[in-house]
């Protein structure tokens, strides 16, 4: 990921972004620390990227999308509705920058659809921002379970809810990519159940 990362930086605009995201973590009063920057924002932005190939479109605004997604957890790690909360952010963040004008409003539409994917009538860009989400958390699942164990006694469910709402926003494609990991996710929660119940 850090070559990943240094990639990324040679484009000024996210660059910009970068440097933002990472000031407003390293705030004393950020509810997000920067293992979850490394271990998701930044992931999504390298699917983002792979998706944006895959389905050839312009990756920059795929790749903003996907680092702003969850900026608004910096000021709450559990805020209600925070996609809306984070296109204002992103909106705020990008018109410093004087970015164009059309490219906020589909970032801005892309963080707002986050987290319903397919489940709202959108396009292909916002379908990215979704997927690449989704994608981050199906690769790098144990992190995210070790994360919510500081913040959450019923792990069982909250995972069970994560992988309902993954598979109801994830496109097709991605759903049939990753079917068997999810299939393999809830064989291990059924199992992890059973057996702290014995």
């Amino acid at each position: 990921m850090i070559e990943f990362e240094k990639k990324l930086l040679e484009n000024p605009v996210i660059k910009y972004v970068i440097d933002e995201i990472k000031k407003r973590i390293c705030m004393p009063e950020s509810a997000i620390q920067m293992d979850y920057y490394y271990n998701h924002i930044l992931l999504c932005a390298y699917y983002a990227t792979e998706l944006s190939k895959e389905n050839n479109i312009e990756a920059e605004q795929q790749v903003i999308s996907a680092l702003l997604h969850d900026i608004a957890r910096v000021n709450s790690d559990w805020i209600a509705n925070h996609e809306y909360y984070g296109a204002k952010e992103a909106d705020e963040i990008l018109q410093t920058i004087s970015y164009d004008q059309d490219k906020i409003a589909l970032i801005k539409e892309s963080i707002k659809n986050h987290k319903e994917g397919i489940r709202v009538n959108q396009n292909i860009l916002h379908q990215v921002t979704a997927d690449a989400d989704a994608i981050s958390f199906l690769e790098n699942t144990s992190y995210f379970i070790d994360y919510e164990k500081t913040r959450n006694n019923d792990i069982e469910t909250w995972l069970s809810l994560k992988l309902e709402d993954i598979c109801g926003k994830i496109s097709q494609k991605v759903f049939l990519e990753y079917e068997e990991t999810i299939r393999e996710l809830k064989k291990g929660m059924k199992l992890w159940v059973i057996l702290k119940n014995i």
